[in-house]
């Protein structure tokens, strides 16, 4: 009897370990086009785990199977351009003219996500280039027409949006002034932004004849009434 061990090469090619690459990108400022560092970028896909950019803003993974993978990209001051697109949310206050609150305090609309990026791990594909938008701050003082610091003023920040009919006024923050007359506004997104003092977050409101007016001109101070003045 004559016996054959034999195996395919079929076999051999489907036990074959996959192909290797490198995850590699740069994290960069969108304005400056600066390289972020200590950015935290974490991927999954095939693999998974977290690196921090480096002093340029690079980061890399080396030996992971070749594909396709998500990254979540994270730094304080910092929130991805696609955030500041009008068709993926509001960054500003929902609750509109609400109450006044301080710009520090822990407010749950205030929370910047992570930056959501896709990208292909091929043995020839370049690093990826991964842009964060830096986030602003309008800071200022309050005085009165001797220079004197004016404590506990409500101030309230409005972001200029472009719409059909003209320019709309977005509430972004609410602060009050300090004992120097001093307010900030932090962790803003780029834009345009108009400062008001007082108005409807000093619950004043406006009306046409008997009716709150709808359509709020948003220009208006909380009313301050002298002998003989208006």
């Amino acid at each position: 009897a004559f016996g054959c061990f034999c195996t395919s090469h079929d076999r051999f090619a489907l036990a074959r370990t996959p192909e290797q690459c490198v995850l590699s990108g740069t994290v960069l400022n969108a304005v400056t086009n600066a390289g972020i560092p200590h950015a935290l970028v974490s991927y999954g896909g095939p693999a998974s785990g977290f690196r921090f950019t480096d002093t340029g803003g690079s980061f890399q993974v080396p030996d992971v199977p070749c594909s396709q993978y998500s990254l979540n990209v994270s730094k304080p001051g910092f929130l991805s351009e696609r955030d500041l697109s009008p068709q993926f949310g509001n960054l500003f206050n929902p609750t509109g003219m609400g109450a006044v609150e301080s710009d520090t305090a822990e407010q749950p609309w205030r929370r910047v996500q992570p930056a959501f990026f896709m990208v292909d791990a091929k043995p020839d594909s370049p690093p990826a280039r991964l842009l964060l938008a830096p986030l602003s701050s309008l800071a200022g003082t309050v005085l009165d027409d001797n220079a004197e610091p004016l404590l506990g003023v409500a101030v309230q920040c409005m972001a200029v949006k472009a719409s059909p009919d003209g320019p709309d006024y977005v509430p972004a923050r609410t602060s009050r002034t300090d004992d120097r007359g001093g307010y900030a506004f932090l962790d803003l997104p780029p834009g345009d932004y108009v400062v008001r003092l007082a108005g409807e977050v000093s619950s004043t409101y406006y009306f046409v004849g008997s009716k709150l007016n709808p359509n709020n001109d948003h220009r208006g101070v909380q009313p301050v009434y002298y002998p003989g003045g208006d």
